[in-house]
């Protein structure tokens, strides 16, 4: 199982795959993970110290016995909340980077096969000045939004920690007064009525006003009932006497789709493949253009066919006489010695091309047909 789960790792992150990732998105990715441990380190060396100022001001500020204790607690909340913030934050990180990684190499391979239907319209049609400007942002924004998501998330969930400790965790102990816990009990019930009320609604709807036959779901896994309404007075009139009743329950699905959408906005920060904005508002949200720009740049100029295309054009050129001396054999080079880098480059070109001509079965009737008509001293590709 571990073996499969790595092999699984190895093919996301593309360890042997052949589609390179760009030098430049592997160096800021690089930097970026340095300048979070850097930022980790500085902060868990800091805090002790603010903390010790912290429990020195408040000893020596009063002499009333509840407010020491009471600032005891606080501190001991503090110290809880900021480690256990900083071991999730740190840990969730890591994996971010990874994540970011992997969605850049499924976007490039997406765009290499001629995919765009992911990427904007508005985007799509941009100026090439503005996509190269772009993409001239991309290192700095990348970091700059990885730092402010690593204080953001850990001054959130440092946050968090505080809240559950003095609404929950303190209440129960005794160790803070009980009316502290008032807020579970308020929003505790409206939470689990408006979930049964959920599945009261999808029962009735399934077992009263779907008509009873059956098609494939979209999967074409299981079947489910048709959307087709049975009973059609029955649900005018539930509908009716429910929605004063849902006017109340609102109240809750709103506040739940606020804390939600601060959650996945604050998890997506960093993201820049990930838009943050809405459909039809893409362009304002400059770290996603700043990555598309980036993308673009990188599919046109690092693109593996262009790349074989434009190799063939210089073998061609070569077979015409018109190469430099960089295409000609190792042969013809003054002494029979051939530089260890450029025999090494023209090692890899070859192995580049033999890859795609074996995988692309089209370009590689084409490539035959076109050696067969050459003669024995053109059958040698030089690189």
């Amino acid at each position: 199982t571990f073996l499969v789960r790595s092999k699984g790792i190895k093919n996301k992150l593309g360890v042997k795959s052949p589609l390179h990732a760009s030098p430049r998105v592997i160096a800021t990715l690089v930097v970026a993970s340095i300048t979070l441990f850097q930022l980790g380190v500085e902060l868990i060396t800091v805090y002790p110290q603010i903390r010790q100022a912290m429990q020195l001001l408040s000893v020596n500020g009063t002499s009333d016995i509840p407010l020491i204790q009471h600032s005891k607690t606080l501190l001991t909340v503090l110290d809880a909340g900021f480690y256990v913030s900083f071991s999730l934050s740190s840990i969730f990180m890591v994996f971010y980077v990874l994540a970011i990684f992997i969605g850049y190499r499924k976007d490039l391979e997406k765009m290499q096969r001629g995919d765009y239907t992911f990427l904007p319209m508005k985007l799509r049609k941009s100026l090439n000045d503005n996509l190269v400007a772009a993409s001239l942002r991309y290192s700095g924004a990348q970091i700059v939004y990885l730092i402010w998501c690593y204080l953001l998330l850990l001054l959130i969930a440092w946050m968090a920690c505080i809240a559950i400790a003095y609404i929950v965790v303190l209440p129960l102990m005794g160790n803070v007064p009980f009316w502290f816990f008032n807020p579970v009990l308020i929003f505790l019930p409206l939470m689990l009525m408006n979930f049964g009320f959920m599945k009261l609604q999808i029962f009735l709807s399934r077992r009263f006003f779907l008509q009873d036959f059956s098609v494939m779901m979209p999967k074409g896994l299981r079947t489910q009932k048709a959307l087709a309404l049975d009973n059609i007075k029955v649900f005018n009139i539930l509908s009716f006497f429910m929605f004063f009743f849902h006017v109340i329950i609102g109240v809750v699905g709103c506040l739940n789709r606020i804390m939600i959408g601060l959650a996945i906005g604050l998890i997506s920060l960093a993201r820049l493949d990930r838009c943050m904005l809405p459909m039809g508002f893409e362009k304002y949200d400059k770290g996603y253009s700043t990555y598309l720009g980036m993308l673009m740049l990188e599919v046109h100029h690092r693109n593996p066919v262009a790349s074989v295309f434009c190799n063939e054009l210089l073998v061609s050129n070569r077979e015409k006489g018109c190469a430099n001396v960089l295409l000609a054999p190792a042969n013809n080079i003054q002494g029979n010695v051939e530089p260890i880098s450029q025999k090494y480059r023209r090692i890899c070109r070859k192995w580049a091309k033999l890859y795609t001509l074996i995988n692309n079965p089209s370009v590689r009737r084409s490539y035959v047909d076109r050696k067969s008509e050459c003669s024995i001293e053109h059958v040698e590709i030089a690189m």
